[in-house]
């Protein structure tokens, strides 16, 4: 009688069960979850961050207008880790949809591991296992975001988090350019190096400022809408600043953080020069 020789050597590659494959589907809920607690933290902390510059420039603030730097650093830490880890997160559930749908479409034309389909799966050789394409894919993107700086443009994108990165600097004078940010400000009205704290279009200084996304000029929302109207959402008009030549509409105007906070500091500024004159 001929000896029957059994290879009982797993493949390199082996299919991923039916049944790990609904238990892997059912973990996005699980990432939802993750991803709602991180956001009520970020929220948690930003509305600690506005109540911080609001009491710095209240009026029942009466001390001389400054920063406990310790406060400060310690809400930009944590806000920032925060905000960083919800990013981090978003990427890698976009990995484990990524590789979702891949393994998905391998169910269609994988038949499942048994005695009978293991030399099948030996003639594959090599093959990336689905766990394998979750990291390697959360890495590429990673190290692509790196590269590009998109956690710092994410983080920056934060309002609450970019006035309080510019707190301090907006302090010492609300006219004065920062020392970052530039994007923000390369072609803001400016007068002898100073950041002009006045609407383009009424002269008045700001209230409720505005920023217009194609070019960066900063408006009045009163003076910028009196100046739309007539325009729909996308459709606008040319920009009211000498010399600029792009097309601003209603869809391209968004608040402005830097610049409330500039006008929050200057009229609490003001407000300390007239007590002082009174005296």
């Amino acid at each position: 009688m001929a000896n029957l020789h059994i290879n009982a050597t797993l493949p390199p590659y082996i299919p991923l069960h039916h049944e790990l494959v609904r238990e892997f589907e059912a973990a996005d809920s699980h990432h939802s979850s993750v991803l709602q607690e991180v956001q009520t933290a970020i929220d948690d902390v930003s509305a600690q961050g506005k109540a911080y510059i609001d009491f710095v420039l209240s009026d029942d603030n009466q001390a001389p207008v400054q920063v406990n730097h310790e406060t400060l650093s310690t809400l930009l830490t944590t806000l920032r880790q925060h905000i960083v880890s919800k990013h981090e997160l978003e990427s890698w559930k976009l990995s484990a949809h990524q590789a979702r749908a891949r393994i998905r479409n391998q169910q269609r034309t994988e038949p499942e591991l048994t005695a009978e389909t293991m030399d099948l799966y030996r003639e594959y050789g090599e093959k990336r296992q689905f766990a394998d394409e979750i990291i390697d894919d959360y890495h590429d993107d990673k190290a692509l975001k790196q590269h590009e700086g998109t956690a710092e443009k994410v983080v920056s994108t934060y309002d609450t988090y970019v006035q309080l990165r510019n707190l301090v600097y907006i302090l010492q004078d609300p006219s004065n350019p920062l020392p970052f940010d530039a994007d923000n400000e390369d072609d803001v009205a400016v007068a002898g190096g100073k950041i002009s704290l006045r609407d383009p279009l009424s002269l008045d200084y700001y209230e409720d400022p505005l920023m217009s996304r194609k070019c960066m000029h900063v408006f009045s929302r009163a003076t910028i809408y009196q100046y739309l109207a007539g325009t729909t959402g996308r459709s606008g008009k040319n920009c009211p600043v000498d010399g600029c030549e792009a097309t601003i509409s209603f869809n391209d105007l968004k608040p402005d953080p830097i610049m409330a906070l500039r006008m929050k500091v200057f009229r609490k500024r003001g407000r300390e020069q007239r007590n002082i004159e009174r005296i």
